[in-house]
């Protein structure tokens, strides 16, 4: 049991949004982040979704829908991103698991996500 790969690369993904909106405003990546935010383009409407689904505690999810990038950056947190899409991994996991009579035998023998130790 080994959580999706795409859960490390949303991480790594919300760490460099983080860090083109921290960067200096004379820096050429940080001037192709703001063309992104200004025009509204698909990464950038990519990453503030999946920021404002993952990435923020549920207190501020309302305020977030008109703030700046920089605002944005500032909320988001890769590691409450990586928790909250193993946490709705692991629940559409069990989801499976209980509604498919072909696994009830792997039921049986695996009820949570965790390396095998005979793997190693």
């Amino acid at each position: 049991g080994r959580f999706p790969l795409l859960i490390d690369s949303l991480k790594l993904c919300v760490k460099y949004f983080k860090r083109l909106a921290e960067m200096e405003d004379s820096n050429l990546a940080k001037a192709a982040f703001n063309e992104q935010v200004n025009l509204g383009l698909l990464w950038y409407s990519n990453m503030k979704s999946i920021i404002e689904s993952f990435a923020t505690d549920g207190n501020n999810q309302h305020q977030l829908t008109a703030v700046s990038a920089t605002h944005l950056a500032e909320a988001a947190s890769p590691m409450l991103l990586v928790k909250n899409l193993q946490d709705h991994f692991t629940e559409a996991w069990r989801f499976t698991l209980e509604q498919s009579s072909r696994l009830s035998f792997y039921r049986e023998v695996k009820d949570k996500i965790t390396w095998e130790h005979y793997l190693d």
